[in-house]
C-alpha cells in the first residue's frame, strides 16, 4: 500500500520555522515564502506548481542530503533546493510576491524572537 504523504499547509511550513528559524535564518525563510506565495498564485503554471511542491517537500521532509540537526551546515541544502527552484521560477515571482514574503519574513521573526526571549 502506498503512503501518502501530508499535503503542504501554511500550518506545516510555519511549524517547522517556528522550530527551527535560529539555526535556519531569515534568508531561507524568505525563500520558503516566496516559493509559497507563488504556490498560492494563480497565474503560476501547473508545472511551475510541481517545482514548488517538490522543493518545499524537501524543506519540509526529515530525509535530507545533510541533516537539519548538524550544526552549521544543516539547512544549506534545503537553501540551495530552495534558491534553485526560486530561480528557475523568477519568471513567475511578482514584484508583490517578493515584498509581500519580504514583510511576512520581517513579521514572523520579529514574532518567534519575541517569543523565544
Amino acid at each position: 500500500m502506498i503512503k501518502r504523504n501530508k499535503p503542504i499547509s501554511r500550518f506545516r511550513l510555519l511549524k517547522k520555522v517556528r522550530q527551527h528559524l535560529s539555526e535556519m535564518g531569515e534568508e531561507l525563510l524568505y525563500h520558503v515564502l516566496v516559493l509559497y506565495n507563488t504556490l498560492q498564485s494563480p497565474d503560476t503554471p501547473l508545472w511551475y506548481r510541481g517545482v514548488i511542491l517538490g522543493s518545499l517537500g524537501y524543506f519540509l521532509s526529515t530525509i535530507d542530503g545533510i541533516p537539519d540537526f548538524t550544526p552549521v551546515l544543516g539547512f544549506s541544502d534545503d537553501l540551495v533546493v530552495l534558491t534553485a527552484a526560486a530561480s528557475t521560477l523568477s519568471k513567475y515571482i511578482t514584484p508583490q510576491i517578493k515584498d509581500q514574503s519580504r514583510a511576512q519574513t520581517e513579521r514572523i521573526a520579529q514574532r518567534i524572537g519575541k517569543n523565544q526571549t
